[in-house]
């Protein structure tokens, strides 16, 4: 709607003479007559109309001469006795020493109610743009001060946000791809044997030392016996290491041993404890048969092979 609004007004602009009309008072002015290279020149433009009118000022950064426009403001409207003011607001800046003029510039009016556009155009504007007067005693400083630009926290928040996910995303790919991956812990599978198996092992061990016949007859004896024990605590439950030979006999009666197993065991013992404690000195024969005898009685108390393929399995 503005550029046809500014399209009428140039034609308009170019086949009339500037119309002045007793509705419109237009006024350019400057905050000040004076000012140095470098100054913001803040130039308003007041137009006062009646009601029901639009006003529009076509760009002008063209006209100006020696003059920059740095920024144009958003107009404003004042309400008056007399009708409206529209306001127009600039800013300028001159960057040479010398006097300058702000020509008559247009400002196009629309009567609404008999959509009608009339071309008025503002007074001109002199002034002057001065050097900085230089005291060569003093020392060097800028012409104007530096200008702090306020941050703007919703930019810095999103660039914060950005460079976090950036990070955790760098983080995720060198974990997936680059991280040398730690070699997993072999878990440890402990093997737990029946007592039955673990006595049979211990026999073939000592088996294996030919105690006896390198004449340890009684460290061969306290080893097989104390095997025997030991087979007795883990099968059972009771402690046969810290018991009399009378001690076990009893308690494997509580466990309705068989008499073949009660007569087998109190004679392997009885023969352990005479080469311990009586210093007896068995015949080769005898020192084979304990042997023999303890096998026997693994063999014939060991659980049933039902019971050991559970104990296996756990």
């Amino acid at each position: 709607m503005r550029k046809i609004f500014f399209i009428i007004g140039l034609i308009l602009l170019s086949s009339a003479r500037p119309a002045f009309s007793q509705n419109y008072a237009v006024k350019a002015t400057t905050d000040s007559l004076e000012y140095l290279i470098g100054d913001f020149i803040h130039y308003t433009i007041t137009v006062q109309t009646p009601e029901n009118t639009e006003v529009f000022v076509p760009p002008f950064a063209d006209s100006l001469k020696n003059l920059h426009l740095i920024k144009t403001e958003n107009p404003t409207e004042q309400k008056t006795d007399k009708g409206v003011n529209h306001i127009f607001h600039y800013i300028l800046a001159g960057y040479d020493s010398l006097e300058v003029t702000i020509p008559n510039l247009p400002v196009l009016v629309k009567n609404k109610a008999k959509n009608k556009v009339d071309t008025v155009l503002t007074n001109k504007v002199r002034l002057f743009v001065n050097k900085v007067k230089v005291d060569k005693k003093k020392d060097i400083k800028d012409i104007k001060n530096v200008l702090t630009i306020p941050y703007d926290w919703q930019t810095l928040a999103l660039i914060i946000l950005s460079i976090i996910l950036l990070l955790a995303a760098a983080y995720f790919v060198y974990k997936k791809f680059f991280r040398k991956k730690e070699p997993e812990e072999k878990k440890k599978i402990k093997v737990v044997l029946p007592p039955h198996k673990i006595a049979y092992a211990k026999l073939s061990e000592l088996e294996a030392e030919k105690l006896w016949q390198n004449g340890k007859i009684k460290e061969y004896h306290s080893k097989i016996t104390e095997i025997i024990r030991e087979y007795f605590e883990n099968r059972f439950g009771f402690n046969s290491l810290e018991m009399t030979t009378g001690e076990t006999l009893e308690e494997l009666r509580k466990r309705n041993v068989s008499i073949e197993v009660l007569q087998t065991v109190e004679k392997f013992l009885t023969n352990a404890d005479m080469v311990k404690f009586a210093k007896f000195q068995p015949m080769p024969t005898v020192n084979e048969e304990m042997m023999k005898e303890a096998y026997k009685i693994i063999d014939l108390t060991k659980p049933r092979e039902e019971e050991t393929e559970n104990e296996e399995n756990v």
